[in-house]
Parts: structure tokens; C-alpha cells; sequence
């Protein structure tokens, strides 16, 4: 069974939503998912942004991860422990909604 999951950007003050998540894999696991499909997690642009958030498929770093989400240490140890219960993590990913601002608009 497959799990889609949208981290809500400002929705809180703590910077811990993979944190939080990880916590319950247990419990997704005996409901039987098996994987994880995070929406996009990415640092999102803030050139041409649209509204206060912004798309979180405006992507600024594609090596970055959502301060709001947590840090590349806790997506790592978010893929870690999925894998080490068995469970697939699939990161979802669209290149051609780079942001403006992202560092391959000004290279390329």
C-alpha cells in the first residue's frame, strides 16, 4: 500500500515534520504501507514566487531539503529507517519546475 504524504509548509513552528513522521512508521507499517511518497520537499524559490508560500515544485535547491521540513540529516535518517522496516521512500520530482532563482537558471 502506498502512502502519499504533503508536508504542510507553516503550519508549524517546530522544524521537525520528517522527525514527527518517522516517529510513526511503526504504526504504517502494521497498516501495511510499504511506501512512502513524500510530496516534494525541496528548498522552494522565492524569485516570482506565488503567493505567501509559494509551490513547493518551485524548486530552488534540488540537494536541499525544506528548512520547514527538517535537515538532509533528517531526510537521510528518514530513508534509513523506512528501509530498515521494510518500506520504499520515493521522493517526488518534477525538473522542469525549477524556480527562477534556483542556481541552474543563472549557469545554464
Amino acid at each position: 500500500m502506498r502512502l502519499f504524504i504533503k508536508l504542510i509548509q507553516g503550519n508549524s513552528q517546530k522544524k521537525e515534520h520528517l522527525q514527527q513522521l518517522r516517529n510513526s512508521f511503526r504504526v504504517l507499517k502494521e497498516l501495511g504501507v510499504d511506501i512512502l511518497w513524500l510530496m516534494p520537499i525541496n528548498t522552494i524559490g522565492e524569485k516570482n514566487r506565488k503567493g505567501t508560500l509559494g509551490s513547493p515544485y518551485s524548486v530552488k535547491d534540488y540537494y536541499g531539503v525544506n528548512p520547514e521540513f527538517g535537515m538532509l540529516e533528517d531526510l537521510k535518517s528518514f530513508v534509513t529507517q523506512a528501509h530498515k522496516l521494510g518500506m520504499y521512500v520515493i521522493l517526488d520530482w518534477v525538473a522542469n519546475h525549477t524556480s527562477w532563482d534556483n542556481e541552474l537558471t543563472e549557469k545554464h
